[in-house]
C-alpha cells in the first residue's frame, strides 16, 4: 500500500526521500549511458577486427593457394604440413567469425529494412535467441516436420511431373504449364499413392498446433509468438485438410457421373 502523507512535515520527509531516489536515479542512468557507449565502442571494435581478420585470411589462403600450385614440387614435406595446418586454421578462424558475430549488431536485411526501416532488432544475447527451454522442447519436432514436408514436397514435384507429361503426351495441356504448390483438379489421376502422405501431413500440423498451445500453458511460456505460430498451424492443418477432402470429394463424383454414362 503506497504511504500518503497527511500533514506538512510528512509530506517535507516523503519530498526528501524523492529527492534521494531521484539523484541515485540520475547516477544509475548516467552509469548506465556510459556503459552502454562502453558496449557500443567495443561492438564497432570487434565488428572491425573481424572484418580486419577476415579479410587478411582471405588473402593469405590465396597466396598459400598460389603457393602450393607454383611451388608444389619444390615444397618439403614440413613445409606442406604447415601448409595444411595453416589452412585447417584459417577454416576454424572462419567458424568462429560467425559465432562471434552472432553477438553483434548487423544491419538488417532488405525485407527488414523495408518494414522496420532502421530499427536494429538483432539479439545480442544467448538468452533473448531461439535457444531456450521453449525452442529446444519444440525444436526437434519442427525441424522433423520440416524434414517430411521436404520429403512430400519431392513427390508432389515428382507426381505433377508425370502428369503433366501424360497430359501433354495427350494434348490436354500446353507445353508451357508448369508444376505449380498445391493441387489442381487435372492432378488427381491415380493420386492413391500420394493421399496418405498428404493426410499424415496434415495432422502433424495439428499434432504441431496442439504442442504449441500446451507449451503456451506452461508457466516459464512468457512469449506471445508461441500462440500465433500454434494459431498458423491450426490454420494450416484446416485448410489444407478442407482443400485436399474437397478436391478428392469432387474426383470422386466426377467418376461417378462417368461410370453412370457408361
Amino acid at each position: 500500500m503506497l504511504f500518503s502523507p497527511t500533514n506538512i512535515s510528512e509530506c517535507v520527509r516523503e519530498w526528501d526521500d524523492l529527492e534521494k531516489g531521484y539523484q541515485q536515479m540520475q547516477d544509475t542512468h548516467r552509469l548506465y549511458k556510459q556503459k552502454l557507449e562502453e558496449v557500443t565502442k567495443l561492438q564497432n571494435s570487434c565488428s572491425a577486427a573481424i572484418a580486419r581478420q577476415r579479410k587478411k585470411l582471405k588473402e593469405l589462403a590465396l597466396s598459400l593457394k598460389a603457393c602450393k600450385e607454383d611451388q608444389e614440387s619444390r615444397l618439403s614435406p614440413k613445409e606442406k604440413d604447415s601448409i595444411a595446418e595453416i589452412e585447417e586454421s584459417i577454416k576454424d578462424k572462419t567458424n568462429a567469425f560467425f559465432e562471434m558475430e552472432a553477438f553483434l549488431p548487423k544491419k538488417n536485411g532488405l525485407y527488414l529494412s523495408l518494414v522496420l526501416g532502421n530499427i536494429n532488432v538483432t539479439l545480442l544475447n544467448k538468452q533473448a535467441k531461439p535457444d531456450g527451454a521453449l525452442y529446444q522442447m519444440f525444436r526437434n519436432q519442427f525441424l522433423s516436420y520440416n524434414l517430411y514436408q521436404s520429403f512430400v514436397q519431392f513427390l508432389q514435384y515428382y507426381y505433377q511431373s508425370g502428369c503433366l507429361y501424360r497430359l501433354r503426351a495427350l494434348g490436354e495441356r500446353h507445353n508451357m504449364d508448369l508444376t505449380v504448390e498445391g493441387f489442381q483438379s487435372w492432378m488427381w489421376r491415380g493420386l492413391s499413392f500420394l493421399l496418405p502422405f498428404l493426410f499424415f501431413g496434415h495432422f502433424w500440423q495439428l499434432y504441431n498446433s496442439i504442442t504449441l498451445f500446451k507449451m503456451f500453458q506452461l508457466p516459464e511460456c512468457k512469449e506471445w509468438q508461441v500462440l500465433m505460430c500454434g494459431c498458423s498451424y491450426m490454420v494450416l492443418f484446416m485448410g489444407n485438410l478442407y482443400t485436399t477432402l474437397r478436391v478428392v470429394y469432387q474426383k470422386y463424383m466426377n467418376n461417378q457421373d462417368k461410370s453412370k454414362l457408361l
